[in-house]
């Protein structure tokens, strides 16, 4: 093989290289991407029941939590909405209750530390939950 035949070989062989990275680099790019747009889109949970208690929960541990928190609570009659957060899951410990004296609804916002967080009511109405998290 003559030299000028091996130096384009050998530009060849690197230019492979180069698109090769390129690629690796690009999917890398992607994924960090898809990271950040996962991490900082907001979770809505949205629940709604006819005549009956209702409950939600959003769960973010998968998401590395969401510190701002809204609730938005809606009830046919009066209710009682109790909020609580757990950190495994499992055990859930109360941290606000909202309280409609009628039918009525209510929004609260929280600063939030619980991975799982839980919103339910007992009382059986025509009601409507959403909880909103987000960073």
């Amino acid at each position: 093989m003559t030299s000028h035949a091996q130096q384009l070989q050998t530009t060849h062989l690197q230019t492979l290289d180069l698109v090769d990275a390129l690629s690796a680099l690009t999917a890398s790019v992607d994924a960090v991407r898809a990271a950040l747009e996962e991490a900082f889109s907001p979770v809505v949970v949205l629940r709604q029941s006819t005549g009956l208690e209702l409950q939600a929960v959003a769960d973010l541990r998968g998401l590395k939590g969401r510190m701002a928190l809204e609730v938005f609570v809606k009830s046919s009659d009066a209710a009682t909405f109790t909020l609580e957060g757990s950190a495994n899951g499992t055990d859930f410990r109360v941290l606000d209750s909202i309280v409609l004296a009628a039918a009525g609804e209510d929004h609260r916002g929280y600063v939030n530390a619980y991975p799982v967080i839980k919103v339910r009511t007992a009382d059986a109405n025509d009601n409507v939950i959403e909880i909103v998290a987000s960073r």
